[in-house]
């Protein structure tokens, strides 16, 4: 057998895997030239690349610069992965070439503004993400005659326009996400009749009659999906409105908000109630509650199991357990320096693969104190190989940054510990927006394949100002002036049967019962 034979028996599948590092330079030459350091890389760049399958992932890592050009010259990959760094736009044009690609995800581009890159002739992709690239303009009809699509990430970006008509024929996709762009004209109807999961948050769509008539849309998230020019409408539902407007009247207004993420009812020293928040969906899921919602965007790419899970379980060892279609994790047993009292509020948490915003709805305008509960219970701190997992994400609060980069375990010291950012917010029209959001930073695999994206595990909203005896009184006056209503209302049914049986049997004799001296009417 000869040195050819044995290198093609030998390579099937090459990986260049230039992941979760400290890697800081800026890339000017190609990849090939550090053969020395990546082995894998050398079978791509050889002629065994024609017969092979490369997949080549350069994420979270401290890469500048513009996305090379030279990656043109990989053109036997069938994925690549470029998410996490700090590379510039435009997406090359000569990404066209590669028209093997299988897998194709770039995400968090930090500058550098362009029109939709070249991909028509990718016609095998199956996974499409392309999230917060600065793309702008029209989204190209031919990505609806890409019929292998499984997965279509579009969101994050500035594209424009209609959504193609040929979307409609994307017959094999599972998830399409087109959050947060400036997307317009109305909603197509296939979206609305639509049993996959689709994302159309966060859009400018133009109003009419047949536009989805509320938010709960089962797998379709249309949360702020109109534009303000809407707001005039008094027959859309306020939760599509941008902004998310509160429509209650000042009697039916909060002042205050707690929330146990992912998790049942909580009473803290009997002084403070925590509501529950158990909905297990959240690929492209919008939650009301009433006084709070949330909205859910992504599903987890790369599992190790068929379905997603947004709620960890697990009751002794901190893994992830896969059981349903659920965005919860939960732990009762590695809590550590956690005061008890507290420590139910980090048994359990909400998880997003990609973005989570949770709202607090019709509160009081004024100043209040934020409280972001955080724990990580997802990951592990042994000396095993789980033990270098990480999570990392942003925090906005009312459309400020927050957090960039944060690291539950880095800011607490470990796994299982509880931590609180607390931030000062002022609420000046009845809304309240909290987002986390995951920029493709940290560990993706660890402890199993799927296993990243932003966790919280309460909420705490409390007034600072005064509660006067005219806030409760406003407050209070729905209630009572329901109450007084509903007594009165029985009241009335009351006496109208008493008159009417008092009329119908008045002329009726009565009889004594001389045994039990109870009085009867015949």
């Amino acid at each position: 057998m000869d040195d050819g034979q044995q290198e093609k028996l030998f390579v099937h599948h090459v990986f260049l895997y230039v992941h979760h590092n400290d890697i800081s330079l800026l890339l000017f030459c190609p990849l090939h030239y550090f053969n020395f350091i990546f082995l894998p890389l050398l079978s791509c760049m050889g002629k065994v690349v024609k017969t092979f399958t490369c997949h080549s992932r350069i994420s979270d890592n401290n890469f500048t610069g513009k996305i090379p050009n030279f990656i043109s010259q990989w053109t036997q990959i069938s994925n690549l992965h470029i998410q996490g760094c700090s590379f510039e736009g435009p997406i090359p044009s000569s990404i066209s070439v590669l028209t093997q690609l299988k897998d194709l995800r770039i995400s968090d581009l930090k500058s550098g503004a362009s029109t939709f890159p070249p991909l028509r002739k990718m016609r095998q992709l199956s996974i499409l993400v392309l999230r917060n690239c600065l793309i702008r303009g029209p989204i190209p009809r031919y990505i609806g005659n890409l019929r292998n699509l499984q997965t279509l990430d579009l969101s994050f970006n500035n594209l424009t326009g209609e959504i193609p008509l040929s979307f409609s024929l994307l017959r094999n996709v599972d998830h399409i996400y087109l959050t947060k762009n400036d997307l317009t004209g109305p909603m197509p109807q296939w979206i609305l009749s639509s049993i996959k999961n689709v994302d159309v948050s966060y859009n400018h769509f133009t109003w009419d009659a047949s536009g989805p008539k509320k938010c709960e849309q089962g797998t379709i998230n249309v949360v702020e999906s109109y534009s303000s020019s809407t707001n005039i409408q008094d027959d859309i539902h306020p939760c599509l409105r941008k902004d998310f407007p509160c429509t209650k009247s000042d009697t039916q207004k909060i002042f205050s908000l707690h929330i146990n993420c992912g998790g049942a009812e909580v009473n803290i020293n009997n002084t403070i109630i925590y509501e529950a928040d158990t909905e297990r969906r959240g690929a492209s899921s919008y939650y009301n509650d009433g006084n709070w919602a949330f909205s859910s965007t992504g599903n987890f790419l790369d599992e190790d199991h068929d379905s997603d899970d947004y709620m960890l379980s697990n009751t002794s060892n901190l893994y992830n357990t896969h059981d349903s279609d659920a965005y919860i994790l939960s732990n009762t047993s590695e809590l550590y320096n956690t005061p008890k009292f507290d420590m139910e509020l980090y048994t359990t948490a909400r998880k997003a693969a990609i973005s989570l915003t949770y709202y607090g709805l019709c509160l009081l305008n004024g100043k209040y104190t934020v409280k972001l509960h955080f724990a990580e219970i997802g990951l592990t701190d042994d000396n095993l190989f789980n033990s270098i997992g990480k999570r990392v994400f942003n925090v906005y609060v009312q459309g400020e940054l927050k957090l960039i980069d944060f690291d539950i375990v880095k800011e607490a010291r470990g796994v299982g510990i509880g931590v609180i950012k607390s931030y000062i917010v002022i609420v000046k029209n009845n809304t309240l927006k909290i987002q986390l959001y995951w920029a493709g930073k940290g560990t993706t695999g660890i402890p199993m394949r799927g296993s990243y994206g932003p966790i919280i595990s309460a909420i705490s909203v409390d007034p600072n100002f005064v509660i006067t005896r005219h806030h409760r009184e406003r407050l209070d006056v729905g209630l009572i002036v329901g109450i007084v209503g509903g007594v009165t209302l029985v009241l009335i049914i009351m006496i109208c049967l008493w008159r009417k049986g008092y009329n119908m049997n008045r002329n009726q004799p009565i009889e004594v019962d001389q045994m039990s001296h109870t009085t009867s009417f015949n």
